[in-house]
């Protein structure tokens, strides 16, 4: 699921960086953008055929990576870029895999240790990962429900799971929370299949409101 053109992907993948301009953008991308930005749950029936009748071959895999990225980082409007991006994939043929195999690479070995960075923006970077985990995880559990893609979630929550550091009490707690709202979204079996990790989890040093939490996710069997 790569892309042959390197210069291509490095390009689709620095998209939403701020440091793109935007005048290297076409004016469809542009609209895309800014017509993405207005969603809203009154509004999605008349927008995401808008939207998606802006996408033509040229730009069909920036505007997924764009739709991405938005679902990641902004986990809470989720479902209405979700809309968007179903319409897209039915008007359009794309094997988005390739694309969510680099966000899974990306996101979660993403490089945080920087001797030239101080301590506030190594945390700051640490926080910016784990919220990036999160979206992730949760798009995958919302791409599978929608039939997109298949076979991801577990391999996903094994690598958010590796990735779990306790001995931060703030990332700590941020990170058993949302442990808790990925479970949320999943079938209860999946709670089986992690209890005896979830179980080490809670018998380890990590505070009482958060073997709480996990005792919250036990619940979800229920």
């Amino acid at each position: 699921y790569k892309l042959a053109n390197k210069s291509k992907i490095d390009k689709l993948l620095n998209i939403n960086k701020k440091d793109f301009q935007l005048s290297n953008i076409s004016d469809e991308l542009k609209t895309f953008k800014n017509n993405l930005n207005k969603l809203s749950s009154s509004n999605i029936k008349k927008m995401k055929s808008e939207i998606s009748n802006i996408v033509i071959d040229d730009i069909l895999e920036e505007c997924i990576i764009i739709i991405i990225d938005k679902c990641i980082s902004e986990p809470s409007y989720i479902d209405l870029y979700l809309v968007v991006l179903k319409d897209i994939l039915d008007k359009n043929v794309l094997d988005i895999r390739y694309i969510i195999n680099d966000k899974i690479k990306t996101i979660f070995t993403a490089i945080i240790e920087d001797d030239e960075l101080s301590e506030y923006d190594k945390l700051c970077n640490i926080n910016k990962r784990l919220d990036n985990s999160v979206g992730l995880c949760i798009l995958i559990v919302k791409l599978e429900q929608n039939f997109i893609i298949k076979y991801y979630i577990k391999n996903t929550i094994d690598r958010f799971l590796s990735t779990l550091d306790i001995s931060n009490t703030e990332l700590c707690d941020k990170s058993i929370a949302s442990l808790y709202t990925i479970f949320t979204l999943l079938d209860p079996r999946f709670i089986i299949v992690y209890e005896d990790k979830l179980q080490e989890i809670k018998n380890q040093d990590i505070g009482k409101k958060n073997k709480f939490k996990i005792m919250d996710i036990f619940d979800l069997k229920k």
